[in-house]
């Protein structure tokens, strides 16, 4: 009776799978594409000013013309964007900083601006811990993903920079994922 009813599950996850994969929750063909060809990604190096290289879409522009940001943009959809903060506190945790950015967030615009914490995370960047959250931005009324790490005296944020639609999709969390993880510090 155990073998029939281990049998039984089996057989219903290979059901569930081949019904999940055909429903078309992974890549697109053109996003399928985009991950399928990684060698050709760019590498966009920022030794200089932000301390760190990625790789990202051949297809996708560059915009670096503001110190300690970098935006890569597809010509349609979602991108990456990349910040650093300088602190002046080198005992300053990313725990606590994350903190006081979150009271400042909620403060902001006389209360009425409120990021909501959706999930939380903690992965590596180049070997570097991080926490990658999604949040509910109030004030733009929608979720976006951002990744936090602190690396030397500066902390960086990740974020999937969400275009028109204002949404992203799993898709665009893949791609946003693998970005971060050509991450390399170069400081």
């Amino acid at each position: 009776m155990k073998k029939v009813i281990i049998l039984l599950l089996i057989v219903l996850a290979v059901i569930a799978g081949i019904f999940y994969f055909s429903r078309g929750y992974f890549a697109s063909d053109a996003q399928t594409d985009t991950l399928k060809s990684f060698a050709s990604w760019k590498l966009y190096d920022s030794k200089l000013t932000m301390g760190l290289t990625l790789k990202y879409p051949a297809d996708w522009t560059v915009d670096d013309s503001f110190p300690d940001f970098v935006s890569f943009m597809p010509a349609n959809g979602n991108g990456f964007g990349s910040s650093r903060i300088k602190t002046s506190d080198k005992k300053q945790t990313l725990a606590k900083w994350m903190k006081v950015r979150d009271k400042e967030n909620s403060e902001a615009m006389g209360g009425q601006y409120k990021d909501k914490i959706i999930s939380t995370k903690k992965i590596k960047v180049a070997k570097v811990s991080a926490v990658k959250r999604v949040e509910y931005a109030d004030a733009a009324g929608f979720n976006h993903i951002l990744t936090y790490l602190k690396k030397g005296n500066y902390f960086y944020i990740f974020g999937l920079q969400i275009g028109s639609s204002g949404s992203y999709s799993s898709k665009d969390e893949k791609v946003y994922d693998k970005i971060l993880s050509t991450v390399q510090f170069t400081k």
